[in-house]
This record gives structure tokens, C-alpha cells and sequence, in this order.
């Protein structure tokens, strides 16, 4: 290999290596976790119902409002979407105990109730 082709791969690789995803910081994280819960809360819907409107899986919805790690852009557009805010305001911290929010239909089943209602 020559030295002009070794250089060029060399810049590409540090090029790579600049370019992966950096964290977030922790602050702006929990932001978003509070915002994701205070936003659905506020609208009423349950983890699955956001997770199902913003097209993400159920398990990460959750994660993301209590242990939340990082998410691309298009991840936080989603939710946004989903909660009918726009990104700026998602990310924009907010006093949720001033905010009256409302209580999602319980998904839990109620002991001896039969799991599939309809049958």
C-alpha cells in the first residue's frame, strides 16, 4: 500500500471514529424522559398507546420515561408526533407538578377477571 492510499484510509477511519454517536448529556436526558411521561399523561394515554402511535416498540416507550439512554432525532420526532408537540417543546424543560394530567385506562387485569373480556 502506498503512502498517499495508507494517509487517505487513515483520515477515514478518524473520520468514522468523529462521526459515531456521542451521549447526550444526563440533564437533557431526564428532560426528555419527564417530558415523554408529563406529555402522555396529559393526553390520557397509556405506554402502549403512545409506543403504538409514535411507532416504537412498548418496552423502549417505557425505558425511554424511566431510564432514559440515548435516541436519535428521528426517535425523538416520533414521540413528539405521537404526544402532538413539537421537538423544541419535548426537549424544553417543564415544572410537570403545575400541570394536571390524566390518569390512562388501566391496562392491568383485576383478580379473577378472565384475561380476554370478549370470551
Amino acid at each position: 500500500m502506498s503512502e498517499t492510499t495508507q494517509r487517505v484510509s487513515d483520515l477515514k477511519e478518524e473520520e468514522q471514529q468523529q462521526s459515531k454517536n456521542k451521549p447526550c448529556s444526563p440533564e437533557l436526558l431526564e428532560v426528555l424522559a419527564a417530558n415523554i411521561r408529563g406529555y402522555r399523561l396529559a393526553l390520557g394515554l397509556t405506554q402502549e398507546a403512545l409506543a403504538e402511535k409514535a411507532g416504537v416498540h412498548r418496552t423502549y416507550a417505557s425505558m425511554q420515561e424511566r431510564r432514559p439512554k440515548n435516541c436519535t432525532l428521528g426517535v425523538v420526532e416520533a414521540f413528539a408526533n405521537a404526544l402532538e408537540v413539537d421537538v423544541v417543546t419535548l426537549l424544553t424543560k417543564r415544572d410537570w407538578k403545575k400541570v394536571k394530567t390524566k390518569k390512562p385506562p388501566s391496562s392491568r387485569r383485576i383478580k379473577g377477571q378472565p384475561r380476554n373480556p370478549g370470551s
